[in-house]
């Protein structure tokens, strides 16, 4: 009688076989990982486009993105803190439409609350004679040009060297309300020969409502599209693609 087994052969082939998948695995791990993180990237990307009305290039490239490696199988995706070449934050301007409520006091904001101009519970809100750039901002030389004039209402309520020079000595900012001024509502104006105009009205925090839901997004792009990437991966290290 002849009798065979191939029990032991089937446990060392299966050994094999596992080794194999074993040492796959991680690879399709991150290969996955990736996808899915590239998938969710790229969808942001696309939210932050139509989230805003003529977002600025400096928004449109506030997401930054790092892959994952085999020692690191893990996605990071984030809002950038610091951009190269500009002092603007992207994670602190975009925190208020990210999570709704109060935005942070812009710089020429924390300039006017430092120099006393303004209350620190208050925000500069332009007013209609102040021309806005095609992203719906206020031009920085402008800006810069405001600062230069009401600075020198620091110095004993001193006019502008603007405000005394030739055929443009009525032309300049000044903070009001100002000894004079007392009638006006707290803010910077524009006075243009013998015209006041409201170029920043100090108000209380403007809310916003959440345009970016960034977490929650990207929560739902993952509920999507993770189950079908990972059993694609999986399927081949099963089928020995990989």
């Amino acid at each position: 009688m002849l009798q065979f087994s191939v029990s032991s052969d089937a446990a060392r082939l299966l050994a094999q076989v596992n080794q194999i998948k074993k040492e796959r695995l991680p690879k399709a791990i991150t290969a996955a990982t990736n996808e899915i993180g590239a998938v969710i990237n790229s969808l942001l990307k696309k939210d932050l486009e139509t989230a805003f009305d003529n977002p600025t290039a400096l928004t449109l490239k506030a997401i930054d993105y790092e892959r994952a490696t085999l020692t690191r199988p893990v996605v990071n995706i984030w809002i950038k803190r610091n951009a190269p070449k500009s002092s603007a934050n992207q994670a602190k301007y975009l925190h208020a439409q990210m999570a709704g409520g109060p935005r942070r006091h812009k710089n020429f904001e924390v300039g006017l609350i430092k120099s006393g101009f303004m209350r620190a519970d208050q925000y500069a809100m332009p007013g209609p004679a102040i021309p806005l750039d095609g992203n719906g901002n206020v031009p920085p030389g402008l800006v810069r040009r405001m600062l230069a004039d009401i600075r020198r209402y620091q110095n004993d309520g001193e006019k502008p060297v603007r405000a005394r020079r030739g055929a443009r000595k009525t032309n300049y900012f000044f903070p009001a309300p100002r000894k004079g001024s007392e009638h006006l509502k707290p803010g910077i104006y524009w006075h243009a020969g013998a015209v006041l105009w409201p170029a920043f009205i100090f108000t209380r925090a403007p809310n916003y409502r959440v345009r970016f839901d960034f977490i929650g997004k990207a929560q739902r792009i993952y509920s999507r599209y993770s189950d079908q990437i990972i059993t694609k991966h999986l399927k081949r290290v099963l089928s020995g693609e990989m």
